[in-house]
């Protein structure tokens, strides 16, 4: 009775060493490839007795799938080669030592980290460079691990390179998790490939700056409303800020740069955000389309509009600025006149340089005929030319011989070259 009873206290006490035991799996995978960390549901262990630094030097964490009885890890390795993890028992946990990542042959990525500093509000820009085997049926794209609930902005694959931005909004260490380049194969298998985990500190913004200024680089600040506005009447105006991975949830607000002016009000005005990635980042530009109303005749002073943002790369604040301009406030139906005529004005330059232009050509041709000695080729060019300007009614009145053409020319000096040399074709007796 007592050996049956130490048997099945044995056998329990096995079967619990079995349930606790830590699984890793496979042990020599692909680069790219998901690897499973198994282990039982123990949270004070998996949070405060497990030793994630060691397994976390060979492996990043993606997600995690928590069961009643096992928890269950998705890692991906982070280079190829052997890695060796330190081992660890505390009675039946223990934890494979050693691992062996095989490369892959179909994609490689190189990332490039942010700095290790950043200013509060700044963009912290991580950036991979991806080479895949093939261009057809591979789709390439970011994302964070699933426990990373940071606010990521993740761009498309532009040029084999792929950027992610981020913003700190306030001050300390930060600890920025591992991001995951995923590929899918034509298989229709997803491959991801882990950043190196960093940490950040945070500087916060000099006290002196307003709690609204911009942080970032500002690249374009436009503003050029037409210079002459009709009294009573909306003019639509364009105002453009545009500036390098900014603040999303504090943009520029251009309708704020509108100046007050006497005599000017303004209408319902529209903005429109606009972001596109380059190289060094996500440009973003805000447009504020508002109509202007003057409501007096004469001009009307526009003051400069200026706009502030801090730079965190030089630590300074920079200054841009749209300079003064002045409007002139006319009625309607003259600034409607002014665009006819101007139209007019433009039309006709236009048909007079049309005119000398093919004048000149023709001219030049011409004259090339002749130096050509193609005698016959000119005189028929000349008559159908002829033939071409005068009355269709009248082409019996055609000269006959070409020196009766030439005269009639308003200047026919200017044709006696080409006389002497078509003489000397046609009818001189030992032509040249």
């Amino acid at each position: 009775m007592v050996r049956l009873v130490w048997l099945l206290f044995l056998v329990a006490l096995a079967s619990t060493a079995q349930a606790k035991r830590i699984k890793i799996y496979p042990a020599e995978p692909m680069l790219g490839q998901a690897v499973t960390l198994s282990m039982p549901a123990d949270i004070p262990f998996i949070e405060k007795r497990f030793n994630w630094a060691a397994l976390k030097h060979c492996f990043a964490v993606y997600g995690a799938d928590y069961g009643s009885e096992r928890v269950r890890f998705t890692l991906y390795p982070r280079r190829v080669g052997a890695c060796d993890i330190k081992r660890e028992k505390w009675e039946t946990w223990e934890v494979p030592s050693r691992f062996v990542v095989r490369p892959n042959p179909d994609v490689k990525v190189q990332w490039t980290p942010p700095g290790n500093t950043a200013w509060v509000r700044q963009g912290v820009r991580w950036q991979a460079q991806v080479s895949l085997k093939s261009q057809s049926g591979y789709k390439a794209w970011l994302e964070a691990a699933q426990q990373d609930k940071r606010r990521w902005i993740f761009s498309p694959l532009i040029n084999d390179q792929l950027q992610a931005l981020w913003w700190p909004t306030r001050a300390g260490t930060e600890t920025l998790e591992s991001l995951f380049v995923a590929v899918k194969n034509p298989g229709g298998q997803i491959w991801r490939f882990p950043s190196d985990a960093i940490s950040l500190k945070v500087q916060p913004l000099p006290v002196w700056l307003p709690a609204d200024v911009l942080v970032g680089r500002i690249d374009a600040f436009v503003f050029k409303p037409s210079m002459m506005i009709a009294k009573g009447k909306a003019e639509p105006v364009q105002l453009v800020v545009g500036g390098l991975n900014l603040y999303p949830d504090l943009p520029p607000q251009p309708e704020t740069l509108l100046p007050t002016v006497k005599d000017i009000r303004g209408g319902y005005g529209q903005t429109h955000v606009k972001t596109d990635w380059t190289p060094v980042g996500q440009v973003v530009q805000v447009t504020l389309q508002q109509p202007l109303i003057a409501e007096a005749y004469g001009p009307v002073r526009l003051p400069e509009m200026a706009l502030q943002s801090f730079d965190p790369i030089s630590g300074r604040v920079v200054r841009v600025s749209v300079p003064a301009q002045t409007l002139w406030v006319l009625p309607a139906w003259l600034i409607t006149a002014g665009k006819f005529v101007a139209v007019i004005l433009i039309l006709g330059l236009v048909g007079v340089l049309a005119r000398a232009t093919w004048q000149l050509g023709w001219d030049a041709w011409l004259a090339w005929q002749a130096r050509q000695q193609q005698g016959a080729a000119l005189w028929h060019a000349m008559l159908r030319w002829y033939r071409w300007r005068i009355d269709p009614f009248k082409r019996h009145h055609l000269p006959r011989t070409l020196r009766e053409w030439l005269a009639s020319h308003p200047k026919p000096e200017v044709w006696q070259p080409i006389i002497q040399q078509l003489e000397t074709t046609f009818f001189a007796k030992n032509p040249p």
